[in-house]
């Protein structure tokens, strides 16, 4: 089993907690989407295509931000790997200027 340094390990919790936070913020969008027939959401139609379009506003809003909080995951998770990569390149470049 490979061990890994703590600064990895750490960076791994980060984006795994990031991860959960995104994840858990996705999931709340769609409380609040209320199906057609119940006490809080709107009345009942008589079919199911016709109680949607009644609530294009929410499922529009729904849309739009899902489509930003998972733009915003992608970029932070992007840049937590671009971060890593650049870490390693300035601690190797560090590295070879000490040795001269």
């Amino acid at each position: 089993m490979a061990s890994t340094h703590g600064a990895e390990r750490g960076l791994k919790r980060f984006e795994g907690f990031t991860d959960a936070v995104f994840a858990i913020a996705l999931t709340l969008l769609f409380l609040e989407i209320k199906p057609p027939g119940s006490p809080e959401g709107p009345p009942a139609a008589a079919d199911v295509a016709r109680a949607v379009a009644e609530q294009w506003q929410d499922h529009s809003a729904l849309i739009v931000s899902f489509l930003g909080i998972g733009i915003y995951w992608l970029q932070h998770d992007y840049l937590a790997q671009a971060n890593v990569s650049t870490q390693l390149a300035v601690l190797t470049a560090a590295s070879i200027e000490r040795c001269r």
